[in-house]
């Protein structure tokens, strides 16, 4: 068996668990997504989720685990990607790493790709009611008869409603899909999310996905999905819900 016997092709109580447990990173939850490989240590207490591409193991943020042993964990990883003649890199490694980890690793370099805003929701949803330009991006939403409501995740999961309009949202693109940690296919995999569904005259019209930041009691939103027949304001509308 390769070095790296300790993965598992498909996400699992075990995954979640550390993830509910110890995920810090914004992308965290993102990691029981379906298209990973996972490597643990053998204790089962951190894992590693990333994807091979020529030769190196693309790492899905950094390693689960708890905070003081990312390194240690990081480390493992990379002598077991070593043994399969495999490089490493992070991606979507974020500051608390770059201070705290990235310093011990001389051998390491650091590339910073976009930024990531963060922000309280009691402030933004403030900053929605209270600039002009966003106030009236939901009164065109609440003019055109939009209204969300947040759905139980048994309907959301076995509505196709909202796969069609997932459907929409993607054949509007002018690229396929890219996966990893942009994957548009959350639907079937809505435990511990939230979903908002902006609907208008009873027809769904756009629908946003919230995951778990466990560690850091926070919430990603991953998706923000419009339909053809969103009107303008759609997307704040799902945000303020």
């Amino acid at each position: 068996m390769r070095p790296h016997e300790h993965s598992a092709p498909h996400p699992s109580e075990a995954v979640r668990r550390l993830v509910l447990a110890n995920g810090w990173n914004a992308t965290s939850y993102q990691l029981l997504n379906p298209g990973f490989e996972y490597w643990f240590t053998p204790d089962r207490e951190a894992l590693v989720a990333f994807v091979r591409h020529h030769g190196v193991r693309v790492v899905a943020g950094v390693p689960v685990c708890a905070a003081d042993s990312t390194a240690n964990v990081a480390e493992a990883f990379e002598r077991d990607a070593a043994a399969c003649d495999e490089h490493v890199a992070y991606f979507a490694v974020e500051r608390r790493a770059l201070t705290a980890w990235i310093p011990r690793r001389p051998e390491a370099t650091a590339f910073l790709i976009g930024a990531q805003p963060v922000w309280r929701p009691d402030t933004m949803v403030r900053t929605l009611h209270e600039r002009p330009s966003l106030r009236a991006q939901l009164n065109r939403a609440a003019n055109k008869g939009v209204a969300v409501t947040e759905w139980d995740r048994a309907r959301a999961m076995n509505a196709p409603a909202l796969r069609a309009c997932l459907n929409e949202w993607l054949d509007r693109r002018g690229l396929p899909a890219l996966h990893f940690l942009v994957e548009p296919d959350t639907l079937g995999h809505l435990a511990d999310r939230h979903v908002f569904v902006a609907e208008r005259s009873g027809t769904v019209v756009g629908f946003l996905v919230a995951s778990p930041i466990a560690a850091r009691h926070g919430w990603l939103v991953e998706q923000i999905v419009r339909g053809e027949d969103a009107p303008n304001g759609t997307a704040e509308a799902l945000l303020d819900a």
